[in-house]
């Protein structure tokens, strides 16, 4: 279910959701496959978070309601997506992707104010080229592709973020979480 703090504010998303996706802007698909995915898929409730006052201030995209042993929880999860590897190649040009994704998640959730020093989610999202290219990277090289998430989500800092995860055209691909104890885990694959 999709939840806002008024009709209008979840009406003014679909509304723009649905205009980007017609423009062919690529990080509304990310979130409209995110959305269906947490809605649909996993059952939760997922809160649109209303844009910030401050134009120069950038907001996460969404709080996800979670069962945490018997109590309702939010998480705030921030979406980015890409399709084009242009930029993007082999070895150094993914790992400067995912490390400059990484930060600007954490910076996100951290200057957002929303958190209140819990941390959250990011969610990066594949389409296209970029998604057979670096599912390719990935199963030849996994050791290094999990090395480019670990250098920047490490114990010691992206404190703001308990979740990186990457996707394919909607499918989990790889996905690390930050444990109690402040140790950085593969959770997917197994």
């Amino acid at each position: 279910m999709l939840v806002g703090s008024d009709e209008s504010i979840i009406n003014k998303k679909l509304n723009d959701l649905a205009n980007e996706v017609k423009q062919g802007q690529i990080g509304a698909k990310g979130e409209v496959t995110f959305l269906e995915r947490q809605i649909f898929g996993e059952g939760r409730q997922v809160l649109i978070i209303p844009d910030p006052i401050q134009s120069n201030v950038k907001i996460p995209d969404y709080a996800v309601y979670q069962d945490r042993g018997g109590t309702l929880g939010r998480e705030i999860t921030e979406v980015k997506t890409t399709v084009r590897t242009t930029n993007v190649t082999v070895g150094q040009g993914w790992e400067k992707w995912i490390k400059s994704k990484i930060n600007e998640g954490n910076k996100q959730l951290k200057r957002s104010g929303i958190t209140y020093g819990i941390p959250g989610s990011l969610e990066m999202q594949l389409y296209e080229s970029a998604k057979s290219e670096f599912a390719q990277i990935l199963q030849d090289d996994a050791t290094t592709v999990e090395s480019w998430v670990t250098r920047e989500f490490r114990p010691n800092q992206m404190r703001s973020l308990r979740r990186v995860a990457i996707y394919g055209n909607g499918k989990l691909l790889l996905e690390f979480t930050r444990t109690v104890e402040n140790q950085i885990v593969k959770t997917f694959p197994a």
